[in-house]
């Protein structure tokens, strides 16, 4: 297998007049490679060299933590015309070759054209990256047509394992379903790009030394340097970083599925002998060779890979549902703890008043058993009185005293 360190060399024997090339006053450099194969560095390298970026960019997530560089208005025109056809990014199953010439193309080729405007103005030198463009090339020769800009392509290529292995992490995608889709892409991609200028890359050098490798980019594809300078340097040195590239596969190394190996291992090492020369016949040879044989069994498997995709997709929803449900949840059991908190402060003021009470009670009971002592002892000392000598003695003036006051009371009433 050929390495992946290859040097890049200029552009040769491709067809179109170089003349006109040098007086092309727009140029576009399109990234055109397989998900997961190094284009957003490339495409963001190339920015930090001085190559225009869209003004609306795609954000970066936790897949693509430096960024993926891609026109957000542009990706969602491609997911929109992909759904219109039943299709998604990860559809096996392409286009019809016959709609890239109905009004529909035409019309999706004027709202492409009309975003490239917007987001790149009259920009001389502007770069456009978005895998789905893999296979939708005969619909942006038209788009390129229209917005006045020749395009020159840069294709990285990675490993099929390290990227099927990717989109498994990322998207829960087969690995077989991987392979198939980096045939795909790959395959259309070379295809379509046979009659232009165009260079290919390598992920490992891509990473190795990013700034060297996007200026003999620019050098082979618009004929001149595009120094970064100090502050461009150490941009590039903070975008490209190796601890991002989670899969490493080793030479010759490819895991199942074996019916696939001939034709991913014939791919992969004709692409690395175009990273040498961009017009090696034997290599394109080679990739006519895999693409007559792959493309009918391709129409085999894009029923397949729909029913997992939609499978997938299913448990996307489901997950998403259970998630959504979760949430709910979580929310309700966050106003139910607020509830608890508030009635266990309701409870321990209570619990304060109730000690309150309880302690008035004791003082009371104490107060009423001092009371009931005082009577006791109150009760006793008239007892006292009542049995002693003195109070049987005086009992006769005690009566004569009560009489003369019923006679006064008496005497008052005449």
């Amino acid at each position: 297998m050929a390495s992946g360190g290859s040097a890049l060399l200029p552009v040769t024997g491709v067809r179109y007049d170089t003349g006109t090339m040098a007086q092309q006053d727009r140029q576009a450099i399109i990234v055109l490679g397989m998900h997961r194969s190094g284009t957003s560095a490339l495409a963001g390298t190339l920015a930090k060299l001085g190559v225009r970026l869209p003004a609306r960019l795609l954000p970066e997530n936790e897949y693509n933590p430096k960024g993926y560089f891609e026109p957000g208005q542009i990706v969602a025109i491609h997911d929109r015309l992909l759904a219109a056809a039943g299709l998604s990014w990860s559809s096996i199953a392409g286009l019809p070759k016959t709609w890239f010439g109905s009004d529909e193309a035409r019309a999706c080729a004027a709202e492409l054209a009309e975003a490239v405007r917007q987001d790149y103005a009259d920009a001389p030198l502007f770069v456009v990256k978005d895998p789905r463009m893999c296979r939708l090339m005969p619909l942006w020769r038209t788009v390129l047509d229209e917005v006045g800009a020749q395009a020159r392509f840069v294709m990285p290529l990675r490993h099929p394992d390290e990227v099927a292995r990717s989109l498994q992490r990322r998207d829960g995608l087969p690995l077989a379903q991987g392979y198939l889709l980096w045939l795909c892409h790959v395959l259309e991609a070379e295809r379509e790009t046979r009659n232009a200028p165009r260079v290919f890359v390598h992920f490992h050098d891509l990473l190795s030394d990013p700034m060297q490798t996007a200026e003999a980019v620019a050098v082979r594809l618009i004929g001149k340097s595009l120094a970064a300078g100090e502050d461009g340097a150490r941009e590039i040195a903070a975008l490209i970083d190796p601890a991002l590239r989670h899969e490493i596969a080793q030479p010759g190394e490819l895991l199942e599925p074996a019916a696939l190996r001939p034709w991913l291992m014939d791919a992969y090492e004709a692409f690395a002998a175009l990273i040498g020369n961009p017009t090696d016949q034997q290599a394109m040879r080679k990739l006519d060779q895999v693409s007559a044989a792959f493309e009918p069994a391709a129409e085999l498997f894009a029923p397949l890979v729909a029913a997992s995709d939609a499978k997938i997709a299913s448990l996307v929803r489901s997950s998403a549902t259970l998630d959504e449900t979760n949430a709910r949840l979580t929310q309700t059991v966050s106003e139910l703890n607020g509830t608890v908190s508030v009635l266990r402060n309701t409870v321990a003021g209570l619990e304060k008043i109730v000690a309150l009470q309880d302690e008035r009670a004791i003082h009371l009971h104490r107060a009423i058993d001092a009371h009931k002592a005082h009577i006791d002892a109150l009760n006793s000392q008239a007892e006292e009185i009542f049995q002693s000598t003195g109070w049987r003695l005086l009992a006769p003036l005690r009566w004569l005293g009560a009489q003369r006051n019923r006679l006064r009371q008496a005497r008052r009433g005449k």
